[in-house]
């Protein structure tokens, strides 16, 4: 605020001396209002913002009002007896008796509870022991930048220009805040429907198998119990042969059965992911025609758009967010990989569900790779030959190279104590031997850190 403008807000705040102060606001720790018989003054402090005026707007409570507020409601006197600038400087003090307000509207801005010219609260803090003094004034020389129009006083074209620039800064704020997270929520919706794209990749290969389990029923009397796989050829093509891979833990009903299942379930996914991928798809459309008009849109639009985007989520991840890599799968399963041992050590016992599933190389130190399933309770295979493949990666197994991966549930694992390290105790292990194929990896989407 110029000192030509504040000099003419004074002099009209100086007619109402007589006033009996009413409730006092303070709606922010920058900004304080206070009720002087049917009018409203503001007052605001900061870098940039600094300003002191009557206003019209009623401003609300905060949830947890600050202290300062209520040194003002204890000790400002009842009436207002006086208010004046300290020239040239940008300073006033509004006098209440014995009480005074002491308020700078230079620099960061000061504003300060006199009682006999010894301070007991201030705004921002514990109040100083004494004022400081206000040193050589600010430039005087430049015009006001409002003018009151027709029927308005100083004060109201200072509420007016001053309202018109903290809506425009509230503006640009919520304008940027809503950008941020239009964008996360469109990088959302892009990765989520590159993932069901390859589910529906997946699906399409259900009348394959149901081929191969046709082929197989009228060939079972030639499939052996603890067979791997056998090769029969097509009944469309002859010279067409299908490489059936087999559970060698099964016998040959069993697996004929088990390869009718996965067809049904290919064939059930395929709807829900044809189902999902549409939904996604509209919602997409959506979002990047909102991107495109935003800064058009008025502030109660932005208002009510910041309300309905889904916020950034807060989860348990309080560690490092570069402390482990995470990847989005089929049906929003998650795979997240540690990248040293506090990490390892946090993923496991910080962040991670009981009922999440735990990787890692057996036998061997390496990357500690947890598999979330949302309610899901056991693990399908594509997702358990993924989180191999990162357990792989992360130990630098050649591609093509085979090991040991053994895995359980978050809730059998147990730090080993005294030790600092991410080395835990395993209950009901389980093993599986993997060869490296970054091919597992296709229908998974590695997510920006």
């Amino acid at each position: 605020m110029y000192t030509t403008e504040l000099a003419h807000v004074i002099e009209e705040l100086d007619a109402l001396s007589g006033a009996h102060r009413g409730q006092v606001w303070q709606p922010h720790r920058d900004h304080l209002v206070v009720e002087l018989g049917p009018h409203r003054l503001a007052i605001v402090t900061g870098s940039g913002r600094a300003r002191l005026h009557l206003t019209r707007r009623r401003p609300r409570q905060p949830k947890m009002p600050f202290s300062f507020q209520g040194a003002c409601r204890a000790h400002l006197g009842g009436v207002l007896t006086g208010a004046r600038m300290l020239a040239p400087n940008r300073a006033v003090e509004l006098e209440f008796g014995r009480t005074t307000l002491h308020v700078r509207l230079f620099g960061r801005g000061l504003c300060v509870l006199l009682r006999d010219g010894v301070p007991l609260a201030a705004m921002h803090g514990p109040p100083p022991d004494a004022l400081p003094p206000l040193g050589a004034p600010p430039g005087t020389g430049r015009p006001p930048r409002f003018e009151p129009r027709e029927g308005e006083s100083w004060n109201d074209a200072a509420d007016r220009f001053f309202g018109d620039r903290e809506r425009a800064r509230r503006r640009q704020e919520l304008l940027g805040q809503v950008r941020r997270r239009l964008v996360r929520e469109v990088q959302r919706c892009e990765r989520l429907i590159a993932a069901l794209e390859g589910d529906l990749e997946a699906s399409e290969r259900a009348p394959l198998l149901r081929a191969q389990a046709d082929v197989l029923a009228a060939n079972l009397h030639r499939v052996h119990r603890g067979a791997e796989r056998i090769t029969l050829p097509s009944f469309e093509d002859p010279d067409v042969e299908f490489e059936i891979a087999l559970d060698p833990r099964l016998g040959p009903p069993e697996n004929l059965n088990r390869l009718y299942q996965k067809a049904r379930r290919l064939d059930r996914a395929g709807d829900r992911v044809l189902e999902r991928l549409d939904h996604q798809e509209t919602r997409l459309g959506e979002l990047r025609a909102i991107a495109e008009r935003l800064e058009a849109l008025p502030f109660d639009e932005l208002e009510a758009l910041d309300r309905t985007l889904p916020r950034q989520q807060s989860t348990r991840e309080h560690g490092p967010r570069q402390g482990w890599d995470t990847w989005l799968g089929p049906d929003g399963m998650r795979l997240r990989v540690g990248k040293n041992e506090k990490a390892n050590r946090a993923l496991c016992f910080s962040v991670s569900k009981g009922r999440d599933w735990w990787l890692h190389l057996r036998d061997a130190p390496g990357a500690h790779v947890v598999l979330s399933l949302g309610s899901q309770q056991s693990p399908p295979l594509p997702a358990l030959l993924a989180g191999a493949e990162l357990v792989l990666t992360a130990a630098r197994v050649p591609v093509g190279s085979s090991a040991d991966v053994q895995y359980t549930q978050i809730k059998h694992l147990r730090p080993i104590p005294g030790e600092e390290s991410a080395r835990v105790r395993i209950a009901q292990e389980k093993v599986l031997r993997v060869q490296r194929d970054p091919a597992q990896l296709d229908a998974w989407v590695r997510l920006d850190p």
